[in-house]
């Protein structure tokens, strides 16, 4: 018998088992714990299981091991860190930063199946430019001078240094400095670069004749010095001061430090000269730089002529889509050929494509070539991933080909390729080709008897792609420089004020480029959205230090004047109501017998619905329908319109005002900024500083007519920098109420049945603004929901937008979040003791989730008061005219006293159900 032992187990005695080959001496007792020997491998448990218990089982058995725990964990810190040698290295797997491998190959072979299969959008070479222009919003306006020039202060000649386009940039300020210094001006000299090798003169290339006659009255231009001036200087132009000047310098500079050393002189020399003048400069400066390069400047008759055939070959060739062709700067030029602008662009750009041997030993020498020792300095490291990310490679023909097949353009597009020889053209050019089989080149289009003569000559080779660019439907930078710079300008200045230009986001295509499993939907979406923005930054005002010769507007061209077309009301039921009903008109509906009062015409805003049944039966879809129909009432909602709203937050209503009501709307308003003074005031308006709008005019624009400016519209001393016509950013907000033009179309029948279509039983018309978004300068209103700044418990505004013009991205449309009513109100906007503010900071809005609410001139956006909506500035050259009015409900509705808006006058309703 073997001996029973005893512990204690929650108050218990357990006896335990007799254990097998049990020791020949007396049991130990344990307290707390379980007879016998841990067994770590008992059975039922998994490897793993067992283990873990076997390791537990040592620690717990052999305690002292924890005295070397500090050791082991030093030990095993030196093994991770590297400082002690292992024999088994760890398996790093190596992954490639994003961009550093060339993988729109692979992108492409995935989307082919899918391009090709697309046919939504064969018309894009006609339907690119959303918003076009066709020269009636700028035109060119450079004066000529019709004086005779005043005795001349001596002579100036420069030397223009780079490629076609850089000599044009020195051309042009030679002409400012010399007209403003009261200089004659020496046909400038090109210099012989060692990359573009050109031995071309200005004659070869410009009209020089005609380049002499066009300044004659503004700047006294010649082909040579006097001989008796010449002498002095062994009839040796290097012999001749020269003066180093830095880039981008003041016209201040020339007159102040140039301008005595020419009077002394008489002769100076300017060298190098290209970029030598700032672009910010005064009025008189611009004006010749325009005239230079928009008028003055035309390229020998040769060059232009050949440049006109190839046009109307293209043109011919494009017939189908009304002549209509796209052309295409690609700058993925062979290394070690003269090409465009730059040489070796491939190479310059220090990214990798293909990625083989070949390439990479290619690259290599054409650096050590152009750049000798510029790309191999000690510690300098070359990153392609990370160039490519930033947007600094050019893109690659299958890149551009990929890119504008997203956009629209299908496989029967023409295209002209402006370019030197293509790097592994045989390759590279393949998939663009099956892309696009229309594509052609000046080497294409021209015979080889046509070419000859330029052949060996860059700038002038140049000249001709400069041509057949200039006067395409779409032009396409892929690179920029100077080249696509100066396209964009004048095709501007054509194209009135509009660029028409495509620019991508390379940033951005990089990403796409860099993902294989995009889809082509995805990818689509993506380059529709691109397209987009080119189109909304195609018409850009010149800020200071921007480049006139990229932005001509508005030194070098001038606003036409602006006209109200007259637009036809196509859509059935939302033309103007014009029948005036009185109280005792009645129309029996259903066995119903509702009586309509329209607006007193005596000035007062107080119509009223009668309806002998229930609200219930009359707000039902099919029961408003026929009363509108009976009544003769326009603007109602159908049950798709309301649903529509309810799911979106807004709608839009198109044709909802008269092409007479929006003239007449225009020209009330410019009779009350005519009467307005603005010495009187001078209170700005700006949803970024909407806090420091604490000062009693802000607060009495509510029962008034008031007037606040643009927050860009004044200069540094307070002054007006344009006139008040163009510095207004809004007037409100009771133009509703005291002005009988406003009041007429705000209390109107179609505003009170849109009103009633949606739901309203009392609706207060609680203020209304006129919005101009003044060209160049139109404020940015930042998202936000209208229910902020007008509060009613329950919540109940709705906004009507009406665009008196048509309200585009290019000039700052309506940007909404769709669905986003839903979300219910983020912040209100109180008025409190010390002034107006927000309870809640601005939530951060991703722009992605908005999108355009684009609109022609008379249509109606209806807004829900929660829907989170904004736009944009107008940096555009056409103004946004729009006429906004707010509305809340007043039946069982409490309006919030510390909203910003306090009436003194409690608001007549439009009608009451």
């Amino acid at each position: 018998m073997h001996p029973k032992n005893r512990v204690s187990n929650s108050g218990q005695s357990i006896p335990s088992p007799p254990a097998p080959e049990s020791p020949l001496r007396s049991p130990k007792y344990h307290h707390g714990r379980k007879s016998g020997r841990f067994n770590p491998f008992q059975p039922g448990r998994t490897l793993a299981h067992r283990l873990s218990r076997l390791l537990l089982y040592v620690l717990l058995r052999r305690q002292r091991i924890f005295l070397f725990a500090p050791l082991i964990y030093i030990s095993g810190m030196l093994l991770y860190m590297g400082a002690a040698s292992v024999d088994v290295s760890p398996v790093v797997r190596h992954r490639h930063s994003p961009g550093s491998v060339y993988r729109s190959p692979q992108v492409y072979e995935k989307l082919k199946v899918y391009m090709k299969a697309d046919n939504s959008s064969a018309d894009a070479i006609s339907t690119v430019w959303k918003n076009s222009y066709r020269g009636g919003q700028w035109r060119p306006c450079v004066k000529k001078s019709s004086e005779d020039l005043p005795e001349s202060n001596g002579y100036i000649y420069v030397e223009a240094n780079g490629g076609l386009n850089q000599q044009r940039t020195s051309i042009c300020n030679a002409v400012a400095v010399a007209g403003y210094l009261n200089a004659t001006l020496l046909i400038p000299n090109f210099h012989f670069h060692s990359i573009w090798r050109d031995p071309s003169k200005f004659k070869d290339i410009y009209d020089e004749e005609y380049f002499i006659s066009t300044l004659k009255n503004d700047v006294q231009v010649v082909d040579r010095i006097p001989n008796y001036i010449m002498e002095r200087f062994d009839y040796n132009l290097t012999n001749v001061f020269n003066f180093k000047i830095k880039a981008w310098s003041s016209i201040r500079y020339y007159k102040e430090v140039v301008l005595p050393k020419l009077l002394e002189e008489k002769l100076i020399r300017i060298s190098p000269f290209a970029n030598r003048l700032s672009f910010d400069a005064p009025p008189a400066v611009q004006r010749l730089r325009c005239l230079a390069n928009y008028e003055a400047l035309r390229f020998a008759s040769p060059i232009l002529s050949l440049g006109e055939t190839l046009v109307a070959r293209m043109k011919e060739r494009s017939a189908n889509s009304g002549g209509k062709y796209l052309s295409v700067h690609l700058r993925f030029e062979e290394v070690s050929i003269v090409s465009i602008e730059n040489v070796d662009m491939v190479a310059f750009s220090c990214c990798v494509f293909d990625g083989g041997k070949l390439e990479i030993e290619d690259m290599q020498r054409a650096r050590e070539r152009g750049w000798k020792g510029k790309f191999t300095k000690p510690g300098r490291v070359i990153r392609p991933g990370a160039i490519r990310i930033n947007g600094k490679c050019p893109l690659t023909p299958l890149e551009v080909g990929l890119m504008l097949r997203g956009m629209g353009f299908d496989n029967k597009t023409y295209i002209f390729l402006a370019s030197g020889k293509i790097y592994n053209s045989e390759k590279t050019m393949a998939p663009l080709l099956e892309m696009f089989p229309n594509l052609q080149t000046k080497e294409m289009l021209a015979s080889v008897e046509e070419l000859a003569p330029y052949k060996g000559f860059s700038s002038r080779m140049a000249a001709i792609d400069y041509t057949v660019c200039l006067h395409s439907e779409v032009f396409v930078t892929t690179q920029g420089g100077n080249f696509p710079h100066f396209l964009m300008g004048h095709r501007r200045y054509l194209y009135g004020g509009h660029s028409k230009t495509i620019r991508p986001d390379k940033r951005r295509l990089a990403l796409l480029f860099d993902n294989p499993n995009i889809g082509w939907r995805t990818f689509k979406r993506q380059m529709l959205n691109m397209r987009s923005h080119s189109d909304t930054k195609g018409v850009e005002l010149k800020r200071p230090n921007d480049s006139i010769y990229t932005f001509p507007c508005p030194d070098c061209m001038c606003r036409t004047n602006r006209s109200v077309k007259a637009r036809s009301s196509s859509a059935t039921g939302q033309n103007v109501y014009n029948v005036q009903r009185t109280k005792t008109e009645n129309f029996a509906i259903g066995g119903m017998t509702p009586a309509w009062t329209g607006p007193d015409r005596t000035g007062e805003c107080s119509s009223d619905f009668a309806v002998a049944e229930s609200n219930k039966l009359l707000t039902t879809p099919w029961f408003y329908d026929s009363f509108a129909t009976a009544m003769g009432i326009v603007g109602n909602l159908t049950p798709q319109q309301r649903q529509s709203f309810d799911s979106q937050g807004f709608i839009v209503i198109e044709s909802f005002a008269s092409p007479e009501e929006i003239e007449a709307l225009r020209k009330r308003m410019d009779e009350l900024v005519q009467d307005f003074d603005p010495t009187e005031t001078a209170s700005i308006f700006s949803t970024k500083n909407q806090l420091k709008l604490t000062n009693e005019y802000f607060y009495e624009s509510a029962e008034k007519i008031s007037f606040f400016f643009e927050e860009k519209a004044f200069d540094d001393s307070g002054n007006l920098k344009q006139s008040k016509e163009l510095s207004i950013n809004k007037v409100g907000h009771a133009l509703h109420e005291i002005d009988p033009v406003f009041k007429e179309f705000s209390c109107s029948e179609k505003v009170s049945s849109l009103l009633f279509s949606l739901g309203y039983k009392r609706p207060v018309v609680i203020q209304s603004m006129y919005i101009f978004k003044q060209p160049g300068i139109g404020g940015e209103v930042t998202p936000h929901q209208d229910n902020s700044f007008l509060y009613t418990e329950p919540k109940t505004c709705t906004g009507l937008w009406l665009a008196l013009e048509d309200a585009t991205v290019v000039n700052g449309c309506l940007w909404a979040i769709p669905e986003s009513h839903k979300n219910g109100l983020v912040r209100r906007f109180i008025r409190g003791e010390d002034g107006v503010y927000f309870d809640n900071p601005s939530p951060s809005y991703d722009q992605k989730d908005f999108v355009p609410i684009e609109v022609k001139a008379g249509s109606l956006v209806v807004i829900h008061g929660d829907l989170i909506h904004q736009s944009f500035e107008n940096q555009s050259s056409n103004s946004r005219h729009a006429y906004s009015l707010h509305v809340v409900d007043t039946e069982g509705c409490k309006w919030a006293e510390d909203n910003w808006m306090q009436r003194k006058v409690k608001p007549e309703p439009l009608y009451a159900s």
